[in-house]
């Protein structure tokens, strides 16, 4: 039967990459990717879920959802997610079609696409790091850009990165490695994520992210 879930959480917290390693763990299976843009052209969903059901089992990728079909309008103004409904709803049809849509925003999809078993089965949240993962995601970064830190100051710069998302903590490293790279340095000392941390912040204070970013305390 046809199975569907929605990977649901802000910006940069790692949706595509979870795609991704879906994808990469499913070789065997036809992989297609409607864009925001695709989706809303009249006519192109219904197509699509015709092909993946022609070539299945598939996987049917909607990234963004809530910018394409997913926009919360009562269903008589929104004719793009009539059509997707009606496709979506064709069980037998779609048969060995698993489709993964990406938000950032579930708020915004209308409560027909998010809230029926037989369109998406099972909403996933991916959440801002907790400090254990930024912990990990910073080991990561070390071995990529060279961090000369101590496990202790590894921690103290985890527990003060709180709220910022994977995509912000690899900006702080690319921000930390130019700094560097303008003392002549081909190494990232803790003092060096210390700045680019507050230049981030600077950055990125608009953005919600849900908690708000301090300082490293040397």
């Amino acid at each position: 039967v046809n199975r569907g879930i929605i990977l649901a959480g802000p910006p940069g917290t790692g949706k595509t990459l979870l795609i991704r390693s879906i994808i990469e763990q499913n070789p065997d299976q036809t992989v297609i990717i409607l864009s925001p843009e695709q989706a809303a052209k009249r006519g192109m969903v219904a197509e699509v879920i015709k092909m993946a059901s022609a070539y299945a089992p598939s996987i049917l990728v909607l990234e963004d959802i809530d910018n394409g079909v997913g926009i919360s309008r009562n269903l008589r103004d929104h004719p793009i997610l009539a059509e997707f409904l009606n496709a979506m709803d064709g069980v037998s049809r779609n048969d060995g079609i698993i489709t993964i849509a990406s938000t950032n925003y579930l708020g915004r999809m209308d409560p027909a696409l998010r809230d029926r078993p037989g369109r998406f089965c099972r909403v996933i949240q991916v959440p801002v790091p907790d400090q254990e993962c930024r912990l990990r995601l910073l080991n990561n970064l070390a071995s990529e850009f060279g961090f000369n830190l101590t496990y202790q100051e590894r921690e103290r710069f985890a527990k003060a990165t709180n709220g910022l998302t994977g995509d912000w903590l690899r900006e702080t490293a690319r921000t930390a490695e130019l700094i560097a790279l303008q003392d002549d340095r081909d190494s990232i000392d803790f003092d060096d994520l210390n700045e680019a941390a507050d230049i981030i912040h600077e950055r990125c204070v608009a953005e919600p992210l849900g908690s708000h970013h301090h300082r490293v305390v040397g």
